[in-house]
């Protein structure tokens, strides 16, 4: 059962969310991303499993983890992505339950953010497809730094972080973020339990 209250009796104030693996279960579009990508630069596709496990914000660390040379940069990379994306946006739908979860938020008058490193164009594109923008107060894309990113949506809702909840699917995210400076802000899972290496 869903309550308006965190631990403590705080008030939630915001729901900032990630967006790819979080509120949009695009995990095997993403992954097929990948692998357009390494073709595209005619090298080995990487173990799925090790990549999606190492995969977070600043995705270039990972990609260079796994042979992307120097010479390919992010923009490059996000441009292939794009357009992949583009071609198979059908193949993404929201996660099982994140409708009913913002509209609840919409109804309590719970504020919702998209904090998230996917390009602004694209996290706009397919909220407008799915018809969810009326349900998303803030979106914060290209955050490939989380703690800036949440820091600036707390004080765009001029809230205290006690009164916040962050909901994210990387393990980097949650360590990352679990505490802001003199400001703890609480992550929870998304949802219930979700395995990304459930493809």
């Amino acid at each position: 059962k869903l309550e308006s209250k965190l631990e403590g009796g705080y008030m939630i104030g915001a729901v900032f969310c990630d967006w790819n693996g979080t509120l949009l279960n695009d995990v095997r579009l993403s992954w097929a991303s990948v692998v357009a990508i390494y073709k595209h630069f005619g090298l080995p596709v990487p173990p799925r499993r090790a990549f999606l496990n190492a995969i977070g914000s600043d995705f270039m660390k990972t990609y260079r983890l796994f042979g992307m040379p120097e010479t390919a940069k992010p923009e490059e990379l996000g441009a292939i992505r794009h357009r992949y994306f583009e071609e198979h946006w059908y193949e993404a739908e929201l996660r099982e339950g994140a409708l009913e979860f913002m509209r609840w938020c919409k109804v309590e008058g719970v504020n919702v953010a998209i904090v998230s490193a996917e390009l602004p164009e694209i996290i706009a594109k397919r909220c407008s497809d799915l018809k969810i923008t009326g349900y998303i107060d803030l979106i914060h894309a290209y955050a490939i730094q989380k703690r800036p990113a949440l820091r600036n949506a707390i004080e765009r809702f001029s809230l205290k972080p006690h009164q916040c909840i962050y909901v994210t699917d990387t393990k980097d995210d949650i360590l990352g973020n679990k505490s802001l400076p003199q400001s703890p802000i609480s992550p929870i899972s998304i949802f219930g339990t979700y395995n990304r290496f459930t493809l």
